[in-house]
């Protein structure tokens, strides 16, 4: 099991808030304060996995625009459907799209949000390299929930709400 002091020490909220302000400056200058549409990857089955939906829900109560969220997950099946949608119908590509997801492997500690603003992000490939899945938008955040399938799998739903409310 992951360590979960760091999320809820007083230094957290800063850290988070830190981190995607560099990423939102980054993505200003990029698209030039065009809202993105966000792609919240994961299934709220798995707890770990739900971080995406419940960030996604979140947005959604907000009024973003936003596929994925606890209701109507962007879980596997729904990512192969949305990768040949955005292949197939070039109007698609207006809007930036920014995929979230949990993530697994030695990215850091438990919390640590990692982000890209050159590149989206391939769905469990930290799970099963085999699927082939294609990668999902133009920029991307991620956040460790684990070093292991077993982590995700066992991670606390107090925790995975905790950092989806933060972010």
């Amino acid at each position: 099991m992951m360590d979960t002091k760091f999320i809820y020490s007083e230094n957290y909220e800063r850290y988070v808030y830190t981190r995607l302000e560099k990423f939102f400056d980054m993505y200003q200058w990029r698209y030039h304060k065009v809202p993105p549409c966000f792609l919240c990857i994961g299934h709220p089955e798995v707890e770990g996995d739900a971080l995406g939906p419940k960030i996604g829900t979140n947005l959604n109560m907000l009024g973003y625009s936003v596929t994925g969220t606890i209701l109507q997950p962007l879980n596997r099946k729904q990512c192969i459907r949305l990768a040949d949608i955005y292949e197939k119908y070039s109007w698609v590509q207006t809007l930036p799209k920014l995929a979230i997801d949990a993530s697994l492997g030695t990215v850091g500690k438990f919390g640590t949000i990692g982000w890209s603003v050159e590149k989206g992000i391939t769905p469990a490939s930290g799970v099963d390299e085999t699927l082939n899945l294609k990668p999902l938008g133009d920029i991307s955040i991620f956040v460790c929930v684990g070093r292991t399938l077993d982590d995700m799998v066992k991670a606390s739903p107090r925790d995975i709400t905790h950092i989806a409310n933060i972010i």
